[in-house]
């Protein structure tokens, strides 16, 4: 009788139907006659598993205690071996973790970045660690990454006004000057920056003014203008001048007209 059941098993699992109903039904009445409600119980589990209710009239037939309703509904699944249930979580972070990988490299070349300044010291295109300015004039300075050609389409624009322009090597700006719980970069520091580096020697009737495209705050919020208090040092940012490039150095232009003429550097 066992054998009969054992076979039923493996007959329901390979999908025979019809050998699995005969051998169970086989195997049935000598356990009734027995009253053997162990193996009533098993011909009742493998009756279970075959599909589409067709073992029902068998597991009545047992009168072997109602099967839940999870019992009834699916046949049995071997389990996978361990090795295998081990390897598949696994398997699923690893693909999972690529798949972030890719992801996020395409986002990363998609989404503009904000490249926080050099901090550069000691190198060839830095400006000097301090420089006397003895000669009258306006002298551009490009702030941290700030393009130098853009100072250099402006300044033809601004020599009538000032008789003599001097463009400077760029200043690096440093985490001083920046405010991380704002994102923006500070004129004061800035300034500070500058007049560490410049100082402008007696009698010389001069102007420094360093130009970023960073966000920039003072006191007040956000600027784009800001003066030392002798104003002989200014900085300018262009970060709300506009996306156009002409519009942009039309305006910054303006600007530089408007701190020659409030520092009296104007030409006879």
């Amino acid at each position: 009788m066992a054998d009969e059941v054992a076979q039923a098993r493996r007959a329901a699992a390979a999908g025979d139907v019809d050998e699995a109903l005969v051998l169970l039904w086989k195997a049935l009445e000598p356990a009734r006659l027995e009253n053997d409600q162990a193996r009533l119980r098993e011909i009742a589990e493998v009756a279970a598993t075959i599909p589409n209710g067709e073992g029902a009239d068998l597991i009545a037939a047992t009168g072997a205690e109602p099967l839940s309703a999870r019992e009834w509904s699916a046949p049995a699944v071997p389990a996978p071996p361990a090795r295998a249930r081990a390897f598949t979580p696994l398997l699923w972070v690893v693909v999972g973790l690529l798949l972030l990988v890719i992801v996020g490299a395409q986002l990363y070349r998609s989404v503009p970045h904000f490249k926080f300044p050099d901090v550069r010291v000691n190198q060839a295109d830095a400006a000097p660690s301090g420089f006397t300015l003895r000669a009258d004039g306006l002298y551009l300075v490009p702030l941290a990454n700030f393009p130098q050609e853009e100072l250099a389409d402006v300044a033809p624009g601004l020599v009538k006004q000032t008789g003599r322009i001097e463009a400077r090597p760029p200043l690096p700006l440093g985490p001083t000057t920046y405010d991380s719980a704002t994102g923006e970069f500070v004129a004061e520091e800035i300034l500070r920056r500058m007049a560490e580096i410049y100082e402008i020697g007696e009698g010389a009737d001069a102007l420094v003014v360093g130009v970023t495209s960073l966000a920039m705050r003072d006191d007040g919020g956000a600027a784009t203008v800001g003066r030392s208090e002798d104003g002989r040092f200014v900085v300018i940012s262009t970060s709300e001048l506009g996306d156009d490039a002409r519009v942009q150095r039309e305006r910054l232009r303006r600007l530089l007209l408007d701190e020659i003429e409030r520092a009296g550097l104007n030409s006879a």
